[in-house]
């Protein structure tokens, strides 16, 4: 499990656009595997533009997704247009995105997506977590990325 962490950071913090979210997704289904968890297909009839990497459901029949990516900045304008009504028709409980290199993720973003039930992941050591975790405003839609196993299975299992 040590070489398997020490290959996640690795991985976790490729600078390169092409290959950050990559990395970070084939991570994350690694996770899923060991952890046995299952990851679902999106919601049944899901025809809006909301790309997310991973879908699992949860114990009380939502989904949640998944987005790996390197920065918000790949998906913020379609991101901003998925407001609480369409993920709430479409019984998605909550947005996460992995996000590796944060430097970019503005106060205004936070709070405009998560208030849109959006929450964001971010390393433990990151100077924009530290900041939201301390803001009475942001530290609800910010999350520490050692917890998202054990957040999934809370939700899940």
């Amino acid at each position: 499990m040590t070489a398997f962490v020490q290959e996640f950071e690795r991985r976790a913090g490729q600078k390169r656009k092409a290959r950050g979210g990559h990395s970070l997704e084939s991570v994350l289904n690694f996770l899923f595997d060991y952890y046995k968890l299952k990851s679902s297909e999106k919601p049944f009839h899901f025809d809006q533009d909301i790309e997310v990497d991973k879908w699992f459901k949860c114990k009380d029949g939502w989904s949640v997704g998944i987005s790996c990516k390197r920065t918000l900045r790949e998906r913020w304008k379609q991101l901003s247009q998925a407001d609480r009504g369409t993920l709430s028709h479409f019984k998605i409980k909550e947005i996460w995105h992995i996000i590796t290199f944060d430097s970019d993720l503005s106060d205004d973003k936070i709070v405009r997506l998560g208030e849109q039930s959006h929450i964001f992941y971010l390393f433990d050591e990151s100077p924009v977590y530290s900041r939201c975790i301390e803001h009475k405003g942001m530290k609800s839609y910010v999350r520490s990325l050692s917890n998202l196993i054990e957040d999934i299975i809370k939700l899940s299992k």
